[in-house]
């Protein structure tokens, strides 16, 4: 387990998939949308949801031509809102303590 969450830090290590992660928090988006909120091109924009769908933190769907993405861990959300929000609070995103949190202990155990 100390294995996985330390590939999930690495992964949650750049600014630009964090920047996605955020972005992605508000509602599902396509590249396109990505990469012009982030002010990137598409390619490298492609090039950071591949990372985070090998970690499975995203999902990617198709909606005609156009494939959209959107969060997939809810625990991400938790860990996140935590940090950039709350500060030391020991209260998620859904109202409930941490360490009885269902929804990150899922992702935990994902």
């Amino acid at each position: 387990m100390e294995q996985q969450l330390a590939s999930l830090f690495s992964t949650l290590s750049d600014g630009n998939r964090i920047r996605i992660i955020r972005l992605l928090w508000e509602r599902p988006r396509t590249v396109t949308e990505l990469a012009d909120a982030m002010d990137m091109q598409i390619s490298a924009v492609s090039h950071q949801l591949s990372r985070l769908r090998a970690y499975e933190i995203v999902t990617c769907s198709r909606e005609g031509r156009q494939r959209v993405y959107s969060l997939k861990m809810a625990s991400i959300l938790c860990v996140l809102y935590h940090m950039s929000e709350r500060g030391g609070s020991e209260v998620c995103v859904h109202g409930i303590r941490y360490d009885a949190c269902a929804r990150l202990k899922e992702g935990l155990h994902d």
